[in-house]
């Protein structure tokens, strides 16, 4: 399942390696222009995120 972006797109990327947050193409490049230094990643397969965000809420938990 494909996440949305904050402002309801479908995303296109993910930004913020440490937070994982999907994000569309046009939210992403403000992000970037925003903080410098941004990696922004373009899943090949969205489950990779989804197990990501598991693990990680797992290990919080």
């Amino acid at each position: 399942m494909r996440p949305t972006c904050g402002c309801g797109k479908l995303a296109d990327c993910v930004v913020y390696e440490d937070k994982m947050e999907p994000h569309c193409k046009d939210c992403a490049f403000i992000a970037a222009e925003t903080v410098g230094g941004v990696m922004v990643y373009v899943p090949v397969d969205w489950r990779e995120w989804e197990n990501a965000r598991a693990a990680k809420s797992y290990k919080s938990a």
